[in-house]
């Protein structure tokens, strides 16, 4: 009986969840100048829970040259109302619809933390065999 009753409860929560894929437009306000950012940028995250699925975000950024942008970064991909990141699918197609591509990803320890890296998306093709 309680188990009807716990769900009864949290069932009409995930009625209300948006459950619609990421999407981006650059006209938004919530747009990150990438000329202000890092090459490469180390985003941590962690899982905070297995029922709602949502995770923790991170950036590094005390004592460092970019921190006011990498503050500001933080704050849009840990914003519930602009992107609405509940797990790491949902990070990494944020980042690269700022502008970012995926480099790669380690494990911080025992716990569910996951520290993924990026890199600024090149606009223009390099060749290192052209001087």
């Amino acid at each position: 009986m309680k188990v009807l009753q716990l769900f009864l409860l949290i069932a009409p929560l995930f009625i209300f969840i948006d459950t619609s894929a990421q999407t981006l437009d650059s006209k938004e306000a919530f747009m990150v100048d990438l000329e202000l950012l890092p090459e490469y940028v180390i985003v941590t995250s962690e899982s905070t829970g297995r029922l709602l699925g949502s995770i923790m975000i991170y950036l590094e950024s005390k004592n460092s040259a970019y921190e006011s942008a990498l503050e500001e970064l933080e704050e849009v991909l840990t914003s519930k109302e602009k992107l609405r990141i509940q797990n790491q699918t949902d990070l990494l197609n944020a980042m690269i619809g700022l502008g970012f591509e995926y480099v790669d990803a380690f494990s911080a320890g025992q716990s569910d933390m996951t520290k993924m890296i990026f890199r600024k998306k090149s606009n223009t093709s390099r060749s290192d065999d052209n001087p």
